[in-house]
């Protein structure tokens, strides 16, 4: 199996509840192509989110999407994770520390980044104002990586990018999202019979 990042945007807001609702709705072809639901980093404003799934490919969560009707996403790449110093990879990245805010980082590269470059460039230095550097999913062309950061002020982060003379694409704070609903309906949908 494979880590498997997407990423959409939305053109009206959504919120957890949609989430859930389409990993329930779509339980029973998430099954059919292996595909399981790890987080979902929501944006705070309900416009966009970055999901890692734990799929065969990057093919079967397309299927997936496209069975349960949904707009095609941005993108859907294959990745490797970086865990940063503290992240035991068990939890949500916010469930040790609720006054933080989480920041997604999207980053595109014009070559391919080396993962331990990437952790270089994008770990912070002891910060006496609490920001900490989560964890990135770089993907296995290495283009594109989606670092992960708590802060108390998302300012701090694009200063942190800024400062370092790093680019970024996209930056937003989010909500963590566990992707496993507490009760999956296992229901063949109409394009997964």
């Amino acid at each position: 199996m494979t880590e498997i990042m997407q990423i959409r945007r939305f053109e009206k807001p959504i919120g957890v509840d949609y989430l859930h609702q389409a990993m329930e709705m779509l339980g029973w072809c998430r099954k059919l192509y292996g595909v399981t639901p790890g987080i979902h980093f929501l944006a705070m404003d309900g416009r966009q989110s970055a999901c890692i799934f734990d799929a065969p490919d990057a093919e079967a969560v397309r299927n997936v999407i496209r069975a349960g009707g949904r707009r095609e996403p941005e993108a859907v790449w294959p990745c490797t994770v970086h865990p940063g110093p503290d992240d035991d990879g068990a939890s949500l990245p916010l469930e040790r520390d609720s006054t933080a805010t989480l920041v997604v980082v999207e980053r595109l590269f014009d070559r391919p980044s080396r993962p331990e470059q990437l952790q270089a460039d994008i770990a912070l230095p002891a910060d006496p104002s609490g920001a900490r550097y989560v964890r990135s999913y770089l993907s296995n062309d290495r283009l594109r990586a989606i670092s992960l950061y708590t802060t108390p002020d998302l300012e701090l982060i694009r200063e942190a990018y800024r400062v370092a003379g790093l680019e970024f694409d996209r930056i937003w704070p989010a909500y963590a999202v566990d992707g496993m609903p507490a009760k999956a309906e296992l229901q063949p949908s109409e394009g997964c019979r």
